[in-house]
């Protein structure tokens, strides 16, 4: 059988809290570049959010560098983008965003792209952007992002509990660092789709985070009375379990994403679903990695000063045992292992005791047959 045959059976048991030792220096890595990035670069913000006009030239000649000189005649290609894409109709366009303001020098730049695309004036299409609705929107996202965390913590909590709920919102805030820090280090634009992306991000890391916190919950809850396992060797054998379902969840998740960003972006020029899967892409990678990695460690240190937990490692050093070892024994397994010699001692004693019973029969047994009963005279 293959490794990947057992590994999707389970059959191979991965020692994850080691590995994820070691994987949080790379978290933290990323983490510092991403802040670095975002604080050093910013977000490259699209006019939707600062505001700006926006043309789109239907035409089959206008070239991007062409677009450039219209918008550098005019001196405002400072912050300009030109992009090259194709609409539904596959119908070839030449989007230029700028940050240009000015209604009647807008009217100007307009003229002289219909001129450079040799087309007609009014088939440009001019949309002008006004800082405030790009600042609404920010705020409105800022807003829901910290509604959906309170709602988070309050439901965890609740449901599973508040060591699983810090857990959770910590891997949320490093799947958004690591996602936003990516846009500012790779510039890459920030739009209302990407905010829709980010947003939707945080379902599925949620998600993966929950499924494995749950099954963890379940096995505390099963295996904790025993007083053989502590919480890191529990949480080992929790991830082992759910692991292929978490990898098979991110990968069914991450193939139309891809399929968006090939066919959708590559192919037929869609610059709304790059924007849109760009960020789906980063933000499923991190949450799968982080519910594994980044809550799930946590959680272990966390749990791990718990006074049970506590008491159990003390028990298990007591008996002679390593409570740093997590490789899992099922309990069953050992009272059914122990249980065997004393098994065998009271069957020896049973089979010792039949034995002196019968010799005892044997001390009164008769060596003579009985004598026949006299017959009583009528």
């Amino acid at each position: 059988m293959s490794t990947y045959g057992r590994i999707y059976r389970g059959q191979i048991d991965f020692d994850f809290p080691r590995i994820n030792r070691r994987l949080l220096i790379m978290s933290a890595v990323l983490i510092m570049i991403s802040l670095g990035a975002f604080f050093a670069r910013g977000l490259n913000l699209s006019v939707d959010f600062v505001g700006g006009t926006v043309w789109e030239v239907p035409s089959d000649t206008l070239t991007q560098d062409g677009a450039t000189a219209v918008l550098a005649d005019a001196d405002v290609a400072a912050g300009s983008k030109v992009q090259v894409v194709t609409d539904a109709n596959n119908v070839r366009i030449v989007r230029v965003q700028s940050d240009l303001t000015n209604q009647r020098e807008s009217a100007k730049v307009t003229a002289e792209l219909a001129q450079a695309g040799d087309v007609k004036v009014t088939d440009v299409e001019t949309n002008f952007v006004g800082p405030t609705w790009g600042k609404t929107v920010t705020r409105q996202a800022a807003k829901a992002f910290v509604i959906f965390l309170v709602l988070v913590s309050v439901f965890i909590t609740a449901r599973l509990e508040w060591r699983m709920a810090v857990g959770a919102i910590t891997a949320l805030l490093h799947d958004v660092i690591i996602t936003l820090g990516m846009y500012a280090l790779f510039q890459f634009d920030v739009t209302p789709p990407t905010v829709i992306a980010v947003l939707t991000i945080l379902g599925y890391s949620l998600y993966d985070t929950i499924v494995v916190f749950d099954r963890s919950q379940e096995n505390q809850a099963r295996y904790t009375k025993t007083g053989h396992y502590t919480f890191i060797t529990l949480s080992r054998r929790s991830l082992n379990q759910v692991f292929m379902r978490t990898m098979n969840t991110t990968i069914t998740a991450l193939m139309p994403v891809i399929a968006m960003l090939v066919i959708g972006a590559g192919f037929y020029g869609q610059a709304t679903l790059s924007e849109f899967s760009i960020a789906l892409l980063i933000g499923l990678v991190a949450g799968a990695y982080s519910s594994i990695v980044v809550a799930t460690t946590l959680l272990e240190w966390l749990k791990e000063r718990e006074p049970q937990f506590v008491k159990i490692r003390q028990r298990i050093s007591d008996r002679g045992g390593d409570p740093n070892d997590t490789r899992w024994v099922e309990y069953s397994k050992r009272r059914s292992a122990a249980k065997v010699p004393q098994a065998s001692v009271r069957h020896e004693g049973a089979v010792a005791a039949d034995n002196r019973a019968a010799e005892r029969a044997d001390l009164y047994e008769r060596p003579h047959p009985p004598r026949p009963r006299k017959k009583s005279k009528r």
